[in-house]
This record gives C-alpha cells, sequence and structure tokens, in this order.
C-alpha cells in the first residue's frame, strides 16, 4: 500500500470513528476524504472502502441515501484498533510512549477489576457460610440450654420425692420405737427387726430409685 493509499484508508477509518456508532453514506464519506486528502479520485477511495470491508475494518450495509439507494459505512471494533496503529505510525515517540502507558494501565486496572470482583466473590461465600454456621451454633446453643433446664427441673423434682420420702421414714422410725419400746420385754429379737426394717426396706427402695433416676432421667440417652 502506497503512502496516498494510506492515507485514504486512515481518513476513512477516522472519519467513521468520529460519528461512531451512526453510520455514514458512501457520498458523504467519499467528499470527506477528497477534502483532506489532495488528489484522492472516487475510484481509489471505493477500492479502499472494498478494501476496509473485505478486511473487517468497517462493515457495510444498503440504505437510502442522498441520491437514492446507497451503501452505509460504520466503522467496527477491528477498524479502530487499526485506527490506532495508524495513528501511532506518525505520532512522536513521546506520545507514542503515553499511549503505550495509557494501554498499560487500562489492562492493570482490568486486571485488579476482575481480581476484586473475584476476591468479593470468595469473601461472600464466606460470610454466608460463618452466617450458616453461627446459625447452627446457635441452635445447639438453644437445644444444650433446653436440656439443662430440664435436667434442672427434673433434679428439683427428684429432690422433693427425696425429701417426701424421708419425712415418711422419720415417722415411721418414730412409730416403731413406741411400738418397739412396748414388745421389747416380750421379744427383743422381734423389736430390733420392727425398729431395723422400715429403714432398710426404705434404703433398698431409695437405691433402685436412684438409679432408674439416673439411667431414665438424668441420662436417657446412654445405653450401656
Amino acid at each position: 500500500m502506497d503512502e496516498r493509499s494510506e492515507q485514504i484508508a486512515a481518513k476513512v477509518l477516522r472519519t467513521l470513528r468520529e460519528v461512531y456508532p451512526a453510520k455514514v453514506d458512501e457520498i458523504v464519506l467519499v467528499a470527506a476524504v477528497q477534502k483532506d486528502v489532495s488528489g484522492a479520485s472516487v475510484e481509489m477511495i471505493s477500492r479502499s472502502l472494498d478494501d476496509a470491508v473485505d478486511r473487517g475494518y468497517i462493515e457495510s450495509t444498503m440504505g437510502e441515501g442522498i441520491t437514492g439507494e446507497g451503501r452505509w459505512f460504520k466503522i467496527s471494533a477491528r477498524g479502530i484498533e487499526r485506527l490506532q496503529e495508524l495513528e501511532m505510525r506518525t505520532m512522536p515517540a513521546d506520545v507514542q510512549t503515553i499511549m503505550e502507558l495509557e494501554r498499560r494501565m487500562v489492562g492493570t486496572y482490568e486486571r485488579v477489576h476482575e481480581d476484586l470482583e473475584r476476591m468479593r466473590g470468595e469473601v461472600e461465600g464466606k460470610v454466608t457460610t460463618l452466617s450458616r454456621e453461627m446459625g447452627d451454633m446457635e441452635g445447639k446453643i438453644g437445644d444444650h440450654d433446653q436440656v439443662i433446664r430440664t435436667y434442672f427441673v427434673r433434679v428439683i423434682e427428684t429432690f422433693g420425692v427425696f425429701v417426701g420420702i424421708f419425712a415418711v421414714v422419720v415417722v415411721s422410725v418414730l412409730n416403731r420405737y413406741e411400738e418397739a419400746a412396748k414388745i421389747i420385754e416380750v421379744s427383743p429379737v422381734s423389736a430390733v427387726i420392727l425398729v431395723l426394717g422400715t429403714p432398710l426396706a426404705v434404703l433398698v427402695v431409695v437405691l433402685i430409685m436412684l438409679y432408674g433416676i439416673k439411667r431414665f432421667v438424668l441420662m436417657p440417652g446412654v445405653r450401656r
């Protein structure tokens, strides 16, 4: 591609970029190129347009124009990149360096943005997991608290039963002493059995009750 053809191609892309994303009528586009590029003929501009379409730099569609139906053109993303390459050739070295730094900064920003989005997703996932675990822990604490309350109530009830049994035993023993005092002269052995029989019987019953309370009330889930 000679210098004039390159100027025509650059002017075509530059004109379309200025109005992007709008489309431009072919007649208007040819006039704009001829105004800025000296010696550019309609045939040269048409060849440049066809070449740009083939390379994917611009898009061509049919539509109603100034002189009737004709071609309309719009620059593509690939065409914008191509125009930047052409502009880089004519720019001073310091401007090219600035543009290169700008591209690198944009690339760095995009990578940082992607990393932040990924980190945000990970943090949200961990927060959700932590919230679920905290909810499970609160449920377990509530269950343990309920179990402790239940045991406390059962202990109080058991203590009340023991107090009642103790009162019955005391009354029974006192009554037995009075009866034993009456029959001790007749049969000392009968008096001893009468005095000790009630406490021993109560002791056996209490031991059985203690085992039953431990086995079935305080520790109902333990099975040997």
